[in-house]
């Protein structure tokens, strides 16, 4: 009787050993995959807000390169549609971005529509070669605040790994 009792305590507590085992070890899977999944979504998010970033950059580029062609030959193709780019995709990034960057979005976008304001008005010297020199600093701050933006993102997601 000692040795069937014994084997059933021996039993039962190999069992609930196994039980406990295997709960601890689909936990610590689960908090693996969970933290895959949060690593891949943060990737996704920077890859994102990359493509956004590249976007807005060159609506607003596009946007001054069509007021230098309006001030050059009078052409005002695509201007409306390139400031509108622009302030659509500076809206998109603003959403998303840090305090720093909404500031130089802001900025750029002022600059460049002071610039075509303006050029409306016919506020601009005829001898002025570039009515855009306030505005290109602007951009170029711009630039360097999405890249500092992009580089601490890209630093995060690789402390995450």
């Amino acid at each position: 009787m000692d040795a069937a009792l014994a084997g059933l305590v021996g039993t039962v507590t190999g069992g609930l050993a196994g039980i406990f085992g295997s709960w601890l070890a689909q936990r610590a899977q689960l908090r693996l995959q969970r933290e895959s999944l949060a690593h891949q979504e943060n990737i996704r998010w920077v890859d994102d807000k990359r493509t956004l970033y590249r976007d807005l950059l060159i609506a607003l580029h596009n946007w001054h390169d069509c007021l230098m062609s309006l001030w050059q030959e009078g052409n005002r193709d695509g201007l409306h549609d390139a400031r509108t780019t622009a302030y659509r995709l500076g809206v998109e990034a603003g959403l998303i971005a840090q305090p720093a960057t909404r500031i130089a979005i802001k900025e750029a976008r002022r600059g460049l529509l002071a610039v075509q304001a303006a050029m409306a008005r016919n506020q601009v010297p005829q001898g002025a070669t570039d009515p855009c020199s306030e505005a290109k600093p602007l951009l170029t701050a711009l630039e360097e605040v999405l890249q500092v933006e992009l580089s601490w993102a890209d630093r995060s997601a690789a402390t995450e790994r």
